[in-house]
């Protein structure tokens, strides 16, 4: 084959048969393999749909529990404001109030944070089912009987 004169280059060649690659038929060969990999699509989409929804109740929990305890600390608060506290959280934050379960110790002992004295520990204990906060049914095999829960002690102030 002839060189250019000064390039040392060759000219391409042309039409040079078997370097190219005959186009097979597969007119079914996408649809089959969607249908195979659109269920694991799925599944992986809802697990991490629903992994992200239950960190974000817990941070919602932990900031209800938060909330709570510091109203509880205050000397002229009660049950009901802490109570009353927690439930604007959770609501404030799309969590049905009524399904979540708030526990108050004092020192220890289920009591009303109004009998607690200066330094006495008082904790707050916000739980909800994970049932009760899912956005979709797929929750039921990813969490199964579990319940997400937030503590929080605080010294009650004089």
């Amino acid at each position: 084959m002839p060189t250019i004169p000064l390039l040392g280059l060759r000219p391409p060649r042309a039409g040079v048969p078997g370097l190219r690659r005959k186009k097979t038929a597969r007119p079914g060969a996408a649809v089959v393999e969607l249908a195979m990999l659109l269920p694991l699509l799925c599944t992986i989409t809802l697990g991490t749909i629903e992994i992200g929804r239950g960190s974000m109740v817990s941070t919602i929990l932990s900031t209800a529990a938060r909330n709570g305890a510091q109203v509880a600390a205050v000397p002229t608060s009660s049950n009901a404001d802490v109570i009353s506290c927690v439930n604007s959280v959770l609501s404030d934050n799309n969590i049905t109030a009524a399904n979540a379960t708030i526990q108050i110790l004092v020192n220890g002992a289920v009591a009303d944070v109004s009998t607690a004295n200066t330094n006495d520990q008082v904790t707050v204990t916000v739980s909800i089912a994970a049932s009760q906060t899912s956005l979709t049914n797929f929750s039921v095999l990813l969490y199964k009987d579990a319940t997400f829960s937030a503590t929080l002690t605080m010294m009650r102030q004089g």
